[in-house]
């Protein structure tokens, strides 16, 4: 624990961190420790709204996990310890408040297709082609996954590449003014 309280210079963790983290600390599998970071997440958020102390949410979190003694003791002891951690605490918020959006990306994916354009007499060869393009973006609910596919055009396309590309340049230019200024981002994955 004393290695964590000084292994960053920024005050947030990733989400994979706080699993390695998490997993480390309380000597579980990873996915033990990935619903223990979201079960973690929700006793920062209790803390917030119920005025829990550490123990009290370290406790609920051992209750709602089905840890049951000596087992939960030691579990809520380590836990404890991570929700006394300022970078524990404010990470387990940015995670929660990145992922406060009724819809969440999940994967996107284009499928492109060409379509044969025929005569009057389908005997003939095609008289040429239409080329389109079929976006098809997942997303995540509380309701669980989603798809929606959307056909669009070479113009499409390009009008799509510029909105993300303007996206991507919006990003970088706020993550420079925040470093200028001193002020630290949280990156709610690895590399970004």
């Amino acid at each position: 624990m004393n290695a964590l309280r000084t292994a960053r210079q920024g005050p947030f963790f990733t989400r994979d961190e706080l699993t390695t983290i998490v997993q480390d600390a309380v000597s579980v599998e990873s996915a033990s420790a990935a619903a223990i970071v979201n079960a973690l997440i929700g006793a920062v958020y209790a803390q917030g709204h119920l005025s829990l102390n550490n123990e009290a949410a370290a406790a609920q979190v051992a209750a709602d996990l089905g840890f049951l003694a000596p087992e939960a003791d030691r579990f809520r002891a380590r836990l404890g310890e991570l929700l006394a951690l300022d970078a524990i605490k404010i990470s387990a918020k940015a995670l929660d408040l990145s992922t406060e959006h009724e819809h969440r990306f999940h994967n996107a994916r284009v499928f492109t297709d060409i379509r044969p354009v025929f005569h009057d007499d389908p005997s003939r060869p095609p008289a040429g082609a239409v080329v389109f393009h079929l976006l098809q973006i997942s997303m995540r609910d509380a309701s669980g996954m989603h798809e929606i596919s959307v056909a669009m055009d070479n113009a499409d396309l390009a009008t799509l590449k510029y909105v993300v590309d303007r996206a991507v340049e919006k990003d970088e230019s706020l993550s420079r003014f925040l470093t200028g200024v001193g002020f630290s981002q949280f990156l709610t994955t690895e590399g970004g």
